[in-house]
């Protein structure tokens, strides 16, 4: 989207943030209600898919229900309709520093945000980040948990960040890598 003359978005946060990065039209076609983020707290969150995304929505839940038994703070966020939802509850706690998730838009954003994002194997974007972003198991989310490891974070600024020009070529370096 980087590239168009319109952008469509979820909400007035969304629409601020592409309205200071590029100078498209912005149009909002619903709310995503993202939180104001005041403190950054440490822990996990996982970002569930919508419904028709089982497979990676399953891997996330087990993945979580792992992690637990490593003390770690963990929440869990998900989309509206989501068939895992527990008593109407969308965001079961805060939004922490480490997010773990597959697909959805929110994991780009709150990447450029600057909080640590990383990918299940089911994940559309692997193919546009480093490998080190790819989670499978518990054991590997408690390790960067634990260590204070280099976060490439500036790889999600590439999804986002426009300039005119700069964001063409990006974007063709993007299509003429896949």
């Amino acid at each position: 989207s980087s590239v168009c003359k319109n952008i469509l978005c979820w909400g007035k946060y969304s629409e601020n943030l592409f309205k200071k990065y590029c100078e498209a039209k912005i149009y909002i076609v619903g709310k995503a209600s993202l939180p104001k983020i005041e403190k950054i707290t440490d822990g996990v969150t996982f970002i569930f898919q919508s419904s028709r995304w089982e497979v990676a929505n399953k891997k996330l839940l087990i993945i979580s229900n792992n992690l637990k038994r490593f003390n770690i703070p963990i929440s869990h966020w998900f989309k509206d309709k989501n068939l895992l939802i527990e008593n109407g509850i969308l965001r079961d706690g805060p939004l922490h520093k480490i997010i773990i998730g597959s697909s959805t838009n929110l994991l780009v954003e709150l990447g450029f945000l600057g909080f640590d994002v990383y990918l299940i194997k089911d994940s559309v974007f692997l193919d546009f980040v480093d490998d080190n972003l790819c989670i499978d198991n518990s054991d590997q989310i408690k390790d960067i948990y634990l260590c204070d490891n280099f976060y490439p974070g500036d790889v999600w600024k590439n999804f986002i960040e426009c300039a005119n020009n700069e964001s063409i070529s990006r974007y063709k370096k993007i299509i003429e890598n896949k």
